[in-house]
């Protein structure tokens, strides 16, 4: 795992654990990772590499990666015609989403337990925002939306929550 600041891994552990209780209350079969002290022992397998690519990169992923010199934990959003991942009109490549880490850890817990790996996530044209967008943004705050310029993104992860299947 790439290195990242304390407080991003404090957040993202405190994060993880609320998204697992969120979501054992919710079903039958929880994600056993993402309990309690069960996030420290599986954070690292968690994260995994990902490639900047268009192929890779999809509306509803969740990532977390360093951006001139800051970390950043995002659920990523369609734009512009894109899955994640999309050209400027100058060819720069670009990725859209929510910053997380700058959002209470229940709150962005909630946001992600509706629209992980959702392509919903997305502008509904070119230029107008779906309503599912406007909804994250009041939730979030429409500061959290940003738009990153991809040759200044480094350490690019995606964090991989698995469900644990059922043992009987």
């Amino acid at each position: 795992m790439a290195k990242y600041f304390d407080e991003t891994l404090e957040f993202l552990r405190d994060f993880l654990t609320d998204f697992g209780s969120i979501i054992s209350d919710e079903k039958e079969e929880g994600f056993d990772t993402l309990r309690g002290e069960m996030v420290d022992e599986n954070l690292n397998a968690l994260i995994a590499p990902m490639a900047k690519s268009a192929g890779f990169i999809q509306a509803g992923d969740l990532v977390i990666f360093k951006y001139k010199g800051d970390d950043y934990i995002v659920l990523i959003c369609s734009a512009r015609g894109g899955h994640g991942l999309y050209q400027s009109h100058n060819g720069n490549m670009l990725l859209s989403g929510f910053k997380l880490n700058e959002s209470q850890t229940q709150v962005a817990a909630m946001v992600v337990n509706s629209l992980y790996k959702n392509e919903a996530i997305a502008f509904s044209d070119q230029t107008k925002e779906s309503k599912v967008i406007q909804g994250v943004k009041r939730v979030l705050g429409p500061s959290n939306f940003r738009t990153f310029l991809m040759i200044d993104v480094v350490s690019f992860n995606e964090i991989q929550i698995v469900q644990t299947p059922k043992k009987f």
